[in-house]
């Protein structure tokens, strides 16, 4: 029987055929630590029915653990991969993205420099098709105060952090925040107080590919629905100031984009959701653009 793994990567992926290419890419580049210690055990996590069933045949005779939910969900995926975590650290890759070559030991070799940490995170590199630069340029102010600096720039990137697994449980991957999973992840792990240790080097990359739903109604939703559970969770004084302005502006938003929709009813009601937070009176100018709509629709009808 072979010994225990030292770390559990998690990929969680729709193994459709479009993502195969991208998927083995992402494989081979955790396969570069193989000969190296530490162990590494390798989680892919399939969820949904959209999966190409050659791609399937091709997992399951590798030497990867393969996992298959029937919810098409990213989140749910994270979930059930963390649930198989029996090794001491966990870390996480995304199946269009890479890890560079002695990610993992770098990782490993951080988070246990005394005093041990709870986790570490990394930087990394994005790439388009014609551009590369960092992924994070705020890492510094993370170690002095990691939940002021995630108001600056989130600094857990899904393929950028080690875990250590008895100090983040499963519980925290349960009830996850939509597309913003990560952020909400990372507020959670600051109110744990966990011990968060920072090594601004590369050990990723980040492949951006079209299509993107930063610009939709529900991505904006979810903005609003993550500012109000950091209300809850946090008990900060000034983080709470920054996210209550933050809530009036994702409030604005939403409230805009309603608008474009010709929806009035909820733009009025997110317009002055954002005047009731604190800071939101800086959008009272916004309330003749509603007015002039409102009384146009009347006039038409």
């Amino acid at each position: 029987m072979p010994l225990p793994a030292d770390v559990t990567v998690i990929v969680p992926t729709l193994a459709t055929q479009e993502r195969a290419n991208s998927l083995l890419r992402a494989l081979d580049s955790l396969a570069q630590d193989e000969e190296q210690q530490p162990s590494i055990h390798v989680i892919v996590v399939v969820n949904g029915n959209h999966y190409h069933a050659p791609l399937l045949e091709a997992l399951s005779q590798s030497k990867v653990e393969l996992i298959s939910i029937r919810q098409a969900s990213l989140p749910a995926a994270i979930l059930a991969g963390r649930k198989a975590v029996t090794s001491k650290y966990f870390c996480f890759l995304d199946d269009d993205d890479l890890y560079l070559p002695e990610a993992i030991p770098l990782r490993m070799a951080a988070i246990e420099t005394p005093p041990a940490a709870d986790l570490v995170i990394t930087n990394g590199l994005r790439r388009s098709a014609n551009r590369e630069e960092a992924a994070m340029h705020r890492l510094d102010k993370v170690e002095a105060d990691p939940q002021l600096a995630l108001f600056h720039e989130n600094w857990l990137a899904s393929c950028g952090a080690l875990f250590r697994s008895e100090s983040v449980p499963v519980s925290f991957f349960e009830d996850p925040q939509a597309y913003l999973e990560w952020t909400w992840l990372a507020f959670r792990l600051t109110c744990a107080n966990c011990r968060i240790r920072v090594l601004d080097l590369p050990t990723f990359v980040i492949n951006d590919t079209p299509g993107s739903a930063s610009k939709s109604v529900a991505y904006v939703e979810s903005h609003v629905s993550l500012y109000r559970r950091m209300l809850k969770l946090g008990d900060r004084r000034d983080v709470r100031k920054i996210v209550q302005k933050r809530l009036a502006a994702a409030h604005h938003t939403l409230s805009g984009q309603q608008l474009r929709a010709f929806h009035l009813g909820p733009a009025w009601a997110s317009h002055l959701r954002s005047l009731a937070c604190r800071g939101g009176w800086r959008y009272i100018g916004f309330s003749h653009r509603l007015l002039r709509a409102t009384l146009g629709f009347s006039s038409r009808k």
